[in-house]
């Protein structure tokens, strides 16, 4: 589990080092333990809410990066951390500049 706090910025700065290729495979891994996860450990909705959430960011992010399109409603922290992953690969040449257009 990279983020045992369910915290979307700790994931990707784990993983921002990464090709999109093997941050959609992360996130889906990770959306996996988070699940499973969830259905062991139903002791307190704040922890449940935050786990669904983060779990939600890291399917969209999986969805981003095989599908493209713009990732699910964002508040401004977890948009800063996409537009982090995204700026990285555009630095290193692994997307187009086009994906900085998302609204996110």
């Amino acid at each position: 589990m990279i983020s045992d706090r369910y915290s979307f910025n700790e994931f990707v700065e784990t993983v921002i080092d990464n090709n999109p290729d093997q941050v959609r495979i992360l996130a889906m891994e990770e959306s996996v333990e988070v699940r499973h996860r969830l259905k062991l450990n139903r002791n307190g909705q704040g922890i449940e809410d935050s786990g669904r959430r983060y779990d939600q960011l890291l399917s969209a992010l999986a969805h981003l990066v095989r599908h493209g399109g713009k990732p699910i409603d964002l508040d401004k922290w977890e948009s800063h951390a996409f537009r982090r992953l995204f700026e990285a690969w555009v630095h290193r040449g692994q997307r187009e500049p086009a994906i900085l257009n998302t609204r996110i």
